[in-house]
C-alpha cells in the first residue's frame, strides 16, 4: 500500500459479507496481522465490544511499519493507550490521531498530551455550520427519496452483514 502514489482501502471486516463490501474495500477481509503490517496509515472504525476492547495492542501496533499512522476516531478503549504510549514513546509512528480515549479527561500530565506527534481533536471534530444543514439536507433527502423510489440514497447496513 502506497498512499503517496493512490489511496489504497484494505480493511479487516470479519463480519460483513464478502459481496456486500464491492467497490468498497478491495480485498476483503485481509487478516489483521498482514493490515498492520503492510498499510501506511490505519484508520479504527467499529464498535466497542467484548471483541474489540483492547484489539489494538502492543502486538498489533509493534507490526505497523516505522513512519506509518494511526488514527482512532471509533471508541477510546479499542486501543490500549498504555501499548499507544510506548509504542509513540520508541518512535515507531509518524503520528496519532485521537478524537476517543478509553479514559476522559485525559490527565494532565498524559506524556501522549506532550508529544507533537500525537494530534487530539474532540469527537465532534466534524461540527460546523456546514456540515449541520448537510446533515439535515441528507437526512430530509433520504426520506424523500425513500417515499418515492422504495429505497433511500443513503443506505447504512442493507445487505452488508452476514446472517
Amino acid at each position: 500500500m502506497c498512499i503517496r502514489d493512490r489511496v489504497a482501502a484494505d480493511a479487516h471486516a470479519p463480519h460483513l459479507a464478502a459481496d456486500g463490501a464491492a467497490g468498497f474495500f478491495l480485498p476483503l477481509p485481509h487478516a489483521l496481522d498482514e493490515l498492520f503490517a503492510q498499510a501506511d496509515a490505519i484508520s479504527i472504525h467499529c464498535l466497542l465490544n467484548d471483541e474489540t476492547r483492547g484489539l489494538v495492542g502492543g502486538r498489533l501496533l509493534r507490526l505497523m511499519k516505522p513512519g506509518s499512522y494511526l488514527v482512532n476516531t471509533a471508541r477510546g478503549a479499542i486501543v490500549d493507550i498504555g501499548d499507544l504510549t510506548e509504542v509513540v514513546q520508541e518512535g515507531r509512528l509518524a503520528g496519532v490521531g485521537l478524537d476517543v480515549l478509553p479514559t476522559e479527561p485525559v490527565p494532565g500530565d498524559h506524556p501522549l498530551l506532550a508529544d507533537p506527534r500525537v494530534v487530539f481533536s474532540p469527537h465532534a471534530a466534524f461540527y460546523s455550520v456546514e456540515s449541520e444543514r448537510e446533515l439535515r439536507r441528507k437526512a430530509a433527502q433520504n426520506l424523500v427519496t425513500w417515499l418515492s423510489t422504495g429505497r433511500p440514497d443513503y443506505v447504512v447496513t442493507a445487505g452488508m452483514r452476514k446472517p
